[in-house]
């Protein structure tokens, strides 16, 4: 399951509660340090007193194919959250409701840039993608909502700002 081969400042993948969270190499265990097959790891969302070392069969390269199972696996238990959360008798542990919240906020800033464009930006030259469209009520208050033209996110915060969009 793990892979040998971390370096120090490394950032990888470990598995924690049946899911893969984020982590940083910060130390290499050995076997004068006791720590032979370990890794001292950084949680990123968490505080320093949650660093830990690891055994090296529970930590993951951080790869596009892991980064991927990630998702899935933290999709899956946002799901299942979601779903015991309406079951009288159900549980789930503090870790799988934070990370179905934070699942939740890396889902809403990675469709927000993808798809939305960036803040003060215009999407006109990439050509036509699927999101939101505006329109300023300020700019074409004497024509009727039928005359009205759409624009993007990113024209919405800097062409109409503190206009009525």
């Amino acid at each position: 399951m793990g892979d040998e081969g971390f370096v120090v400042d490394e950032d990888v993948l470990v598995w924690t509660q049946n899911l893969l969270d984020k982590g940083k190499i910060l130390e290499v265990g050995n076997e004068e340090n006791g720590h032979k097959e370990e890794y001292y790891i950084h949680f990123p969302n968490w505080k320093d007193s949650y660093n830990n070392w690891i055994h090296k069969s529970k930590i993951l390269k951080n790869t596009e194919e892991n980064q991927e199972l990630r998702m899935d696996l933290r999709r899956e238990n946002h799901i299942r959250a979601s779903q015991e959360s309406q079951s009288e008798g159900e549980s789930y542990t503090m870790h799988q409701i934070l990370d179905s919240q934070l699942y939740l906020e890396e889902e809403a800033n990675s469709q927000h840039s993808e798809k939305w464009g960036k803040e003060n930006k215009c999407t006109f030259s990439k050509g036509y993608y699927s999101q939101p469209v505006y329109s300023c009520k300020t700019c074409y208050k004497d024509q009727s909502p039928q005359q009205y033209i759409g624009f993007c996110f990113g024209c919405s915060l800097d062409c109409h700002l503190g206009h009525d969009v």
